[in-house]
């Protein structure tokens, strides 16, 4: 009888995205994001899931350009998928990171569609 490995803890959970993160291996968080967060990103009205993400990067980063390096990223993956209103909530934060609030629907379809293969 072959027994299911042991689950990661929450604490292990948290040491492997801060390496991952101080290592500058996003893919990896990317992943992690994906399988756990996406859909609160999508459908929590508060943004409070996308802002914690964003509170824990500024945090946990080694230095300030990785930190905007991080925040770039996260607003590129997941900016367009969030609720209209926390949209306008994070406006002037996707501009100042650098997301070109002017990207046709088109081209974030496609974006959206390719990040579902990676």
């Amino acid at each position: 009888m072959h027994s299911k490995p042991p689950s990661r803890t929450h604490v292990q959970v948290e040491q492997e995205l801060l390496r991952n993160l101080r290592s500058r291996n996003y893919r990896h968080i990317f992943s992690y994001l994906d399988r756990n967060c996406r859909t609160r990103f999508r459908t929590e009205e508060s943004g409070e899931t996308f802002e914690s993400l964003i509170e824990w990067c500024a945090k946990n980063s080694t230095n300030i350009e990785d930190a905007k390096q991080f925040v770039f990223a996260v607003f590129d993956r997941y900016y367009w998928d969030l609720p209209k209103n926390v949209q306008a909530y994070f406006k002037e934060m996707a501009v100042e990171v650098g997301i070109d609030l002017h990207k046709s629907k088109a081209v974030q379809y496609t974006q959206r569609m390719m990040r579902m293969f990676e």
